[in-house]
């Protein structure tokens, strides 16, 4: 009798565990890869690495980042505060740019008679600049990779460096839950 009274004793812990990982449920997946989730939730300040991107592409970055600090904006959600310089931030954002040339067609199909064989074998095609942000945020002290996310491929560059900042956002709120 009391090697079982022993037993439902050792089984309380067990209990008592397993319904905190029930209550903890499944980790949402991240949107980016999240290399140290704990040192990415310790940021709270950050600079910037632009050392890739063409002047243009820089004025573009300007304007996501000064949208994202109005209220409702990406970086409002996150609350990190951009420093100018990079001697006492907590993590370096490094913002790359990758463009390409896809072709479109116009919906025009170019002939204004003739039989519906031709007028479908003269279709136009226009070509566009699709644009994709890559980020990286790297602890500014060690140089260790926190979290890195590609954007999504977008028509203008303004909304595609804003992507990357849409998920790390999304991602540090959900790893902070």
């Amino acid at each position: 009798m009391n090697t079982q009274r022993k037993s439902l004793w050792a089984c309380v812990p067990v209990l008592l565990l397993l319904s905190c990982v029930s209550f903890a449920g499944p980790k949402r997946k991240t949107q980016g890869q999240v290399a140290d989730a704990g040192g990415l939730l310790k940021v709270h300040t950050f600079c910037l690495d632009t050392n890739t991107l063409t002047t243009q592409q820089e004025d573009s970055l300007k304007k996501v980042l000064a949208g994202g600090s109005k209220s409702k904006g990406a970086l409002t959600k996150l609350n990190w505060k951009l420093l100018d310089s990079c001697e006492s931030a907590d993590a370096t954002v490094t913002m790359k740019m990758e463009e390409h040339e896809e072709s479109v067609p116009t919906g025009d199909n170019g002939s204004v008679g003739g039989p519906p064989e031709a007028r479908q074998n003269t279709i136009r095609l226009k070509s566009k600049v699709v644009s994709q942000a890559k980020m990286s945020v790297a602890d500014r002290a060690s140089g260790t990779m926190l979290y890195r996310a590609d954007g999504a491929e977008r028509d203008n560059e303004v909304s595609a460096f804003e992507s990357p900042f849409i998920k790390l956002s999304k991602d540090v709120t959900s790893l902070s839950q």
